[in-house]
């Protein structure tokens, strides 16, 4: 028998996730140009960043909202799901540099479920880390 996992994990569905402004990694944009889907998150890219150091976040550039650009909040879901950024992925947790870590602690799918959907080995290879 396996070892029971840390991580216990099953998406609810409600869109919460979504009210925000999803942080992107350049293999995000290696992925959507692979898939010939740029252009549906292009106008939404939004670059900060000083010496050293950039952030892309996915911002909804053409309403006052927080929401994702990506979410039909009328249908509650993702308009581009199979093409969405790993942060969403990987959802309610995020990547410090080092470590996986948990951000989204209100998530309505946290505890629920059998066992946790992301196993560490899924997550490194999401990110392209061999270590």
């Amino acid at each position: 028998m396996g070892e029971v996992p840390k991580f216990v994990f099953e998406c609810q569905y409600c869109g919460k996730c979504c009210e925000r402004n999803p942080e992107v990694y350049l293999s995000d944009i290696e992925k959507w140009m692979n898939a010939g889907a740029l252009y549906q998150f292009l106008p939404n890219l939004e670059i900060t960043g000083d010496y050293g150091s950039i952030q892309i976040q996915l911002k909804n550039k053409f309403k006052e909202s927080n929401t994702c650009p990506i979410y039909d909040s009328k249908e509650k879901k993702c308009t581009s799901y199979e093409n969405r950024p790993i942060t969403c992925e990987t959802y309610p947790l995020g990547y410090n540099g080092e470590n996986y870590i948990l951000l989204g602690r209100e998530c309505a799918g946290l505890g629920v479920g059998r066992f946790a959907k992301m196993t560490k080995e899924s997550l490194k290879n999401m990110r392209g880390l061999n270590c």
